[in-house]
């Protein structure tokens, strides 16, 4: 009886390690993909709309959205490289001569010009009523003895201020135009040619004459002297 109970534990243990042994060898279950979306939707852009100062940024799907535009700009042309002739090293044309004597003699000359000539302007003064000049007067003009002996014009413009008749203030700006003339011919007597006086009493004012020191700044005779730069060693 001992023995019939042992067997029937046997074969029940054997049954259940079988059972554990087929259910660890079956193969796992196969993955089932879930089904494909039958259509894609557009993704979202971030565009920008417009340019500048009036430029905005919104989102636009597919199509709707503007195309891009190049950021840039055409490089310049390249600069057109100009030939440029060498008039140190004249060519021989056909004829014998040398083409850089036959572009000499077709360029216009150079006229005189105002910045070739040098002119400048000393004023001096007189006392009221007076064509006498005094040490300052006589000063000024020693002053400018260099410059007279290269002039080749000096204009002594004689003036007065609008005191007294307009004839009696020509005469004494005439008187003082003279006196200048006769002081400058004194220290350089070669320019005596070149020397034009111009004397006129109610003209050309520097300064008002409603006060005393406008008046006296009136009284006075311009030296202009002019220099030729050409004509200087």
């Amino acid at each position: 009886m001992k023995r019939a109970s042992m067997t029937c534990a046997w074969r029940r243990g054997g049954i259940a390690a079988c059972l554990a042994m087929t259910g660890c060898a079956a193969p796992a279950p196969t993955p089932v993909a879930p089904d494909a979306p039958t259509g894609s939707r557009p993704a979202l852009h971030l565009a920008q709309l417009g340019h500048g100062r009036l430029a905005a940024f919104a989102w636009c799907l597919g199509d709707d959205c503007p195309e891009r535009s190049p950021k840039t700009l055409a490089p310049p042309p390249a600069p057109t490289t100009v030939a440029r002739l060498d008039p140190v090293r004249p060519l021989a044309s056909a004829d014998g001569i040398a083409r850089g004597e036959e572009l000499a003699a077709l360029a216009p000359r150079p006229s005189r010009s105002v910045s070739q000539q040098a002119a400048q302007t000393l004023s001096v003064h007189f006392h009221l009523a007076s064509a006498r000049l005094d040490s300052a007067a006589r000063e000024a003009l020693r002053a400018i003895v260099p410059q007279l002996k290269q002039a080749n014009k000096v204009r002594l413009s004689g003036r007065t201020d609008s005191t007294g008749s307009a004839s009696t203030n020509d005469l004494l700006a005439r008187e003082r135009a003279e006196a200048v003339r006769r002081e400058l011919l004194a220290l350089v007597p070669g320019i005596a040619p070149i020397v034009t006086i111009d004397a006129q009493g109610a003209c050309c004012f520097v300064d008002t004459n409603d006060s005393a020191a406008g008046r006296a700044r009136n009284r006075r005779v311009d030296i202009l002297h002019r220099i030729e730069l050409d004509d200087l060693p």
